[in-house]
């Protein structure tokens, strides 16, 4: 497996998961949205994302992080708001590498904390990707 850090150069691919991931928990498709919010993220740099791919290069899943500031600590950490895994890649350690990579990251990255939002009523907990 590899974790790349997104480009525009990615924006189709990081859409269509996006989507996926909104359709996951409800949200009804519309790609379109999807890539336009995505797209603005990148141009802005509002967030880090990070693309997951395969050991045969194929886009398995992706992370969405956004900064934000401690002021106690005069520190950035990184609030994780978005994570997905597809399907065919679940339950077999792709969500765990993807943290991992992240977790990692951010570290040498000098983040004094990653943040997360859990939803705890997903419409198939039995899908999520547990490691």
């Amino acid at each position: 497996m590899q974790v790349i850090p997104c480009t525009e150069a990615q924006l189709d691919i990081i859409a269509e998961l996006f989507n996926d991931y909104r359709i996951f928990y409800e949200q009804a498709s519309d790609l379109p949205a999807s890539r336009a919010f995505i797209e603005k993220n990148l141009k802005q740099q509002r967030s880090k994302i990070f693309l997951l791919l395969d050991d045969n290069g194929t886009p398995t899943g992706f992370s969405q992080l956004y900064p934000a500031v401690c002021s106690l600590m005069l520190r950035t950490y990184y609030y994780l708001s978005d994570l997905y895994v597809v399907k065919s890649a679940r339950r077999n350690g792709h969500a765990r590498y993807l943290m991992n990579y992240i977790t990692k990251h951010f570290t040498r990255d000098g983040a004094q904390r990653l943040t997360h939002f859990v939803i705890h009523s997903s419409p198939e907990p039995e899908a999520r990707d547990r490691t």
